[in-house]
């Protein structure tokens, strides 16, 4: 990343940028205008019940105590939009796709740190 940006800041800005044009692009795709509001409703049901899976996470200790819920939410969303990315053609692959996304989000993609 150091070759692309030129400091933390240029990639905290890159970043942001990418986010906003995310954003905006999800809310124009929701049609926030002409969407029946039980859509809207139904985005906070989910909203709620993964805060619910990720206290529940916590509280049996597969995430950190001090994890940040709303992070952990963001996280995961990106990785499952990732897997949907694979385009998966069997169920095998879903599986799989599914396996990767939680086994990333519960345990990261690097080795163990050692002291």
């Amino acid at each position: 990343m150091h070759r692309r940006f030129a400091s933390r800041e240029a990639l905290i800005a890159a970043l942001a940028a990418w986010a906003t044009r995310r954003f905006h692009d999800a809310v124009q795709a929701a049609r926030p205008d002409t969407a029946p509001p039980a859509v809207a409703r139904e985005h906070a049901d989910v909203l709620a019940q993964c805060e619910r899976l990720f206290t529940r996470l916590c509280d049996t200790g597969l995430l950190r105590p001090d994890t940040d819920l709303e992070w952990a939410r963001r996280v995961s969303y990106a990785l499952i939009h990732e897997a949907a990315a694979e385009a998966p053609d069997t169920d095998g692959t879903v599986d799989a796709l599914a396996t990767r996304v939680v086994s990333t989000l519960l345990h990261g993609i690097g080795t163990p740190a050692t002291l």
